[in-house]
């Protein structure tokens, strides 16, 4: 659900709460308000809706999160012949992956930049050091896939 939608269904568990009133804002005579008319007696529920809803607003714009939607999103534009238009999406997905997803990605970025006729050199490079990150991990499989990739091109 949409933050707006979170912060709406928090407001309606409010009003709907007990010792809630309909309109009210603010502390008044004889209560002890929070300015979106709510008692103190709110339930934690409409909180924890608001708290979340809050911190999906403030989230940061880039966070590893995004490099796995991106990473398919570049796999998806090289799948359709598009290398060129999977590079600048690789490329965020590098920044942001942890470290054994980003050697994954680095590999992937690396046959774009490949088959997108840019920069041969650095997918080459890219290629050798995510080679050499799987024999370091002891993923032979991985690490004899890459190495494959590289002969074929070298």
């Amino acid at each position: 659900m949409p933050a707006v939608g979170r912060i709406s269904l928090g407001l309606l568990r409010l009003e709907a709460a007990p010792g809630v009133r309909a309109g009210q804002v603010g502390p008044g005579p004889g209560r002890r308000g929070t300015g979106f008319g709510c008692s103190q007696e709110a339930p934690l529920e409409a909180q924890r809706q608001l708290t979340r809803a809050l911190a999906l607003q403030e989230q940061p714009k880039e966070h590893a999160g995004l490099a796995e939607p991106l990473t398919g999103m570049g796999l998806l534009q090289l799948a359709r012949g598009r290398p060129a238009a999977a590079v600048p999406l690789l490329e965020r997905a590098s920044r942001l992956a942890p470290e054994q997803a980003g050697t994954e990605v680095r590999f992937v970025l690396a046959q774009a930049l490949w088959e997108s006729k840019r920069e041969r050199p650095r997918a080459l490079e890219l290629a050798t050091r995510v080679h050499e990150e799987w024999c370091r991990r002891g993923h032979t499989s991985r690490a004899a896939e890459v190495s494959q990739w590289l002969e074929a091109r070298r």
